[in-house]
């Protein structure tokens, strides 16, 4: 995620913001509204907050609030504070490869998890 994408909260909003047309290609899917739903949709099948990686427009949610924990609070759900676990990360790794239809690589599902805003596991 880039500065801009963090500041505007997501490339489409930067464009916006900025002045310029949205292509077809970059208008906007979902409103916030209908994004802090799909999350307490999502909650309510899991019977807790949903991480990131559980929702195809996880990455989308996460940009456009600033940060997935952030999205999470103001859909009024709470915040996911547990790491996580090896297994849960080699998942993810598994999804990703399915998703794209080769073996992933590193930048591919740090980007789609923010693995590198995690802390460090066993810290």
């Amino acid at each position: 995620m880039t500065i801009i994408t963090r500041r505007f909260g997501g490339w489409n909003r930067a464009l916006e913001k900025a002045g310029l047309p949205l292509n077809k290609k970059n208008k906007l899917k979902y409103t916030d509204e209908e994004l802090l739903q799909l999350l307490k949709d999502k909650a309510q099948e899991l019977g807790r907050s949903p991480y990131r990686r559980e929702l195809i427009e996880g990455a989308t949610i996460d940009t456009r609030f600033g940060s997935w924990n952030k999205a999470l609070e103001k859909a009024g759900l709470e915040a996911n504070k547990e790491k996580s676990s090896d297994e849960e990360l080699l998942q993810a790794i598994r999804d990703k490869a399915e998703i794209l239809g080769r073996i992933p690589r590193q930048v591919d599902v740090e980007i789609s998890m923010s693995i590198c805003q995690q802390p460090p596991l066993g810290s």
